[in-house]
């Protein structure tokens, strides 16, 4: 479900990969807000336009990036033959650039809003991806059930088919009982939390939109497991824990930054266009549609967007989000 963390990367380079998507107020003053996200979302743009060819544009900004940008799509899509939607096509280019341009002013007052994102991405959608969008999957309810840890560990194969790991935990590969494949996440013990914390954990994650990965179940469960004891390692004592889970549904095509960084799955603009433009209405849903409070995503970066086997980005591992004071 999420990348596994590369070992042999560099703290300089990790730090620069954290920064790159971190808008200027979080790491100089500590604040945050749901602008802080909408920096973050052009930051993301820019990548997912500049993939693996074309890093300068991350040092770019203002019209010297939106001409840059343009000029090297429109030179990319001119050497497809039979270009139906050539110019519709680049027009798009223009307007995604611009908005992830826009969201990365360094006053966050003069950042757009999700919703005026929204609508000029719809201003420039063409019919084919309007009839794209039809048949993507609903947004259906479904039931969010409280599974024992005896049970995680049974659609685990015991913890045994891992995934990755990121700064909350390891996930896993799971099957459930009428063969549903998903995703354990299983929280580091440091960051466990107490039931009525862990509840509002898994209250946000019960977020229903085709543009946010579903929760499935989760567990809350106190166990014991067997430590050395430090005087004598040949005995063991139990200690006390608390296991904190998290199921998801199970994506296949991993996270967005596996595939930007994949040199030979290169993709072109209609599937770039199709996850710009679902990645901005998963946002859109946090910060405008959520009934009780905006929420403020946090972690919005090229790991945490997940796609399915019909590349539909999925926003996750909003576990730390906060809800902002309600508009």
């Amino acid at each position: 479900m999420f990348k596994a963390v590369n070992d042999g990367a560099t703290v300089t380079r990790g730090c620069t990969y954290r920064l790159r998507y971190m808008a200027p107020e979080i790491y100089c003053y500590g604040k945050m807000s749901e602008r802080s996200d909408i920096f973050s979302l052009g930051a993301l743009i820019k990548s997912i336009m500049a993939g693996t060819t074309d890093s300068s544009i991350h040092h770019m900004d203002g019209p010297k990036c939106v001409e840059h940008v343009h000029k090297s799509w429109r030179k990319r899509l001119q050497e497809i033959r039979r270009y139906r939607s050539f110019e519709a096509d680049c027009q798009q280019v223009r307007t995604c650039i611009g908005i992830a341009v826009a969201c990365m002013h360094r006053d966050p007052g003069e950042r757009p809003l999700m919703k005026d994102i929204v609508r000029k991405l719809y201003e420039v959608e063409t019919r084919e991806d309007y009839l794209s969008s039809r048949v993507e999957q609903a947004v259906h309810d479904y039931e969010v059930r409280r599974i024992s840890f005896q049970e995680m560990e049974h659609v685990t194969s015991n913890f045994s088919q891992k995934l990755g790991h990121d700064g909350l935990g390891a996930v896993y590969k799971g099957k459930l009982e009428d063969g549903e494949v998903i995703a354990v996440k299983r929280f580091d013990e440091r960051l466990r939390k107490l039931e009525e914390q862990f509840e509002r954990v898994v209250n946000l994650m019960k977020l229903r939109h085709k543009n946010i990965v579903r929760l499935t179940g989760y567990c809350y469960e106190p166990t014991k497991v067997p430590v050395p004891d430090d005087k004598n390692p040949e005995l063991y004592i139990w200690w006390d824990v608390i296991e904190n889970l998290l199921c998801y549904e199970f994506l296949p095509n991993g996270s967005l930054d596996m595939i930007l960084n994949d040199k030979s799955c290169e993709l072109d603009w209609q599937t770039r266009h199709k996850i710009i433009h679902g990645i901005c209405e998963g946002l859109h849903h946090l910060h405008v549609e959520c009934q009780d409070a905006p929420l403020v995503h946090e972690g919005f970066k090229p790991a945490n967007v997940l796609l399915d086997n019909g590349m539909v980005p999925k926003l996750a591992d909003f576990c730390t989000s906060m809800a902002v004071t309600p508009r």
